[in-house]
């Protein structure tokens, strides 16, 4: 059912509760037939004016899903088996995936039965309400978020005014989980309102310094979740080693026990110790710890000494790790000293090289200046005596 359809029908019939056909038929086929002349139009169906207490308030309830749920009389059934009844109603209409039936039984209790095309939820409505309550309007409307939940986890769209019943009981669930992760740090026994642990005190000394918690949990706390769903969603919020949750109150006279770990390690050690939903006699889960008291402790130490020891070996190896880093730093060093030094004194040679070089062609140069001078000092001796000779021939009388 989609919300518009919801916020139709609410207008219609005051949020899709009505009672039609005063006259008994005593024929299931007419019960069958009254239905799906009326199930697109109605959440709640009352049929032959049969009572249901808080109709107009769980028709609100389920106002947003595709439920149908409609309210007959024993006698109307003409002896037929109401399941029959309610999975005829269902296989009649594309518009619904589930059916609720809740018969008024001349005994004065209230039968509860569904069919649904959603593979689980029919057996998960009457193992949450029951299938014979003392009033069956109540006990739907007291478990509508619940059903809800189950309704939605199994492929049920839920919107319009559900929403926000579903809302509520999931915010109801939550607030129970985070105050058990609240109180892991002032308490390794936390004992939830409503719930008891024989040997309370003893199991909280025997564990106390392993950093292991336990959470003592009523059923109506998380209706839908089992000990150990409950024990996984304190440990995924926790910072403690491990949470063991002992679940009470399934009315079965037993309790249910199971642990959970963040760590892999630890919640495998643990869990060969505590399988999950260990079976426990009602008023005796303290006793059945105290019994596993030292092995629960011994493998939450072993795990510790081992990631202590894992640790120790990674900083080990991190540190011969950094020494081959140094020790190879000062390689490189050395080597870039040499290079810069080989460097170094290459540039000199080559600097000293080229200075000899201008230093020789300088005194080539030099060299050949003062033989040209050479030459050219008895020529010039020549050419002066020639001169001289010819000039003394002129002066001299013939």
């Amino acid at each position: 059912m989609t919300g518009i359809r919801a916020g139709a029908m609410a207008a219609a019939v005051g949020l899709g509760v009505t009672a039609l056909s005063p006259v008994a038929s005593a024929d299931v086929n007419q019960i069958i037939k009254d239905a799906n002349d009326n199930v697109s139009r109605y959440v709640v169906y009352r049929q032959n004016d049969a009572k249901l207490s808080f109709g107009n308030d769980i028709g609100a309830n389920f106002s947003g899903t595709d439920v149908f749920l409609t309210v007959v009389k024993e006698n109307d059934l003409g002896g037929a088996d109401p399941q029959t009844a309610t999975k005829a109603i269902l296989n009649a209409n594309s518009s619904r995936d589930t059916v609720i039936m809740v018969v008024k039984q001349n005994n004065g209790t209230d039968k509860i039965v569904a069919s649904s095309n959603l593979e689980g939820f029919a057996n998960a409505v009457t193992t949450i309400t029951g299938t014979e309550v003392k009033d069956a309007g109540d006990t739907l409307y007291n478990s509508s978020g619940r059903i809800l939940a189950r309704y939605k986890s199994l492929g049920g769209d839920v919107s319009g005014k559900s929403v926000g019943v579903l809302n509520q009981y999931n915010s109801t669930v939550s607030s129970s989980i985070d105050k058990a992760v609240n109180a892991q740090d002032k308490y390794t026994v936390y004992k939830m309102d409503g719930t008891t642990l024989d040997r309370g005190q003893e199991v909280a000394d025997a564990l106390g310094n392993s950093d292991v918690k336990v959470t003592v949990v009523p059923q109506n706390a998380a209706p839908d979740d089992t000990a150990a769903s409950i024990a996984e969603r304190i440990a995924s919020n926790s910072s403690h080693a491990a949470s063991i949750v002992v679940l009470q109150g399934r009315g079965n006279g037993k309790e249910t026990i199971a642990v959970a770990s963040s760590n892999k390690e630890m919640a495998a050690k643990l869990g060969s110790i505590i399988p999950d939903n260990t079976q426990v006699e009602a008023g005796k889960s303290g006793e059945w710890l105290m019994g596993h008291a030292s092995s629960i402790t011994g493998a939450v130490s072993q795990v510790h000494a081992q990631a202590a020891a894992a640790k120790q070996k990674a900083d080990e190896e991190a540190k011969e790790f950094l020494n081959g880093v140094l020790e190879l730093g000062v390689i490189l060093v050395g080597i870039v000293a040499i290079v810069a030094t080989v460097g170094a004194g290459a540039k000199a040679v080559a600097d000293w090289a080229s200075k000899r070089e201008e230093s020789r062609k300088a005194a080539e140069e030099e060299a050949e200046k003062e033989r040209l001078i050479a030459e050219e000092k008895p020529r010039r001796r020549r050419l002066n005596g020639s001169d001289w000779a010819a000039r003394a021939r002129r002066l001299t009388p013939s």
